[in-house]
């Protein structure tokens, strides 16, 4: 009995020191990686203000969109599409600030944040159109403006998924194929969640 008791106790502070030491690194880790970050944080600051007149910038060509399907029914649509189309617009969703900093200088910062603002902007509304467009009876504009979502980059799960029961209601399997590899392309943490919406989509295709 007395040799249970002394092992537990011997347990009970062997399990005690590993918990200690598992903290102790922990907190080491984490100091290390904020020290980073603001050593990384003072070398942004410091950058020189960049030409960032010829980025990537997406340009929202409304001609090739099918404006008419919006009207009468979704024109506060059209309008807000025709007010996006004169804005500067980029995708920067996969740098961080810090980053944009150390690339640009912190000078750019505010301005590209407004552009990439303006992008989650154009990429939630063409959603929002395809959704409102497929409510209204018509598929076939709606496919075109989600289409034109994937085409500059969107990561929006409902615009994958819409898109996908589309294709699946005309029994197209091979073009929900062609949507999970726009995905598995995809740069952000929604990744594995379109694909596995995408493969059950497919799933039910009969």
């Amino acid at each position: 009995m007395k040799y249970i008791n002394w092992f537990l106790i011997v347990l009970l502070f062997w399990g005690a020191f590993v918990v200690a030491r598992g903290i102790s690194r922990s907190k080491q880790v984490t100091s290390r990686n904020t020290r980073s970050f603001w050593e990384q944080e003072s070398r942004a600051n410091q950058v020189r203000k960049a030409d960032i007149s010829q980025l990537a910038y997406i340009v929202l060509d409304l001609s090739l969109l099918p404006m008419d399907a919006l009207l009468p029914a979704l024109s506060h649509r059209a309008k807000e599409l025709e007010a996006l189309a004169s804005e500067k617009i980029i995708n920067l969703s996969m740098y961080t600030n810090t980053q944009l900093k150390l690339m640009y200088g912190p000078a750019n910062l505010e301005a590209l944040s407004y552009y990439d603002g303006n992008y989650l902007k154009l990429i939630r509304l063409l959603n929002s159109i395809g959704k409102e467009l497929i409510e209204l009876g018509n598929v076939s504009a709606a496919k075109e403006f989600l289409s034109f979502s994937l085409s500059i980059g969107s990561d929006i799960s409902e615009t994958f998924t819409l898109l996908a029961e589309i294709y699946k209601s005309k029994g197209h399997n091979n073009d929900i194929d062609l949507l999970i590899k726009v995905a598995e392309n995809l740069d952000t943490i929604n990744k594995s969640s379109i694909i596995n919406k995408l493969n059950n989509i497919k799933s039910n295709v009969k």
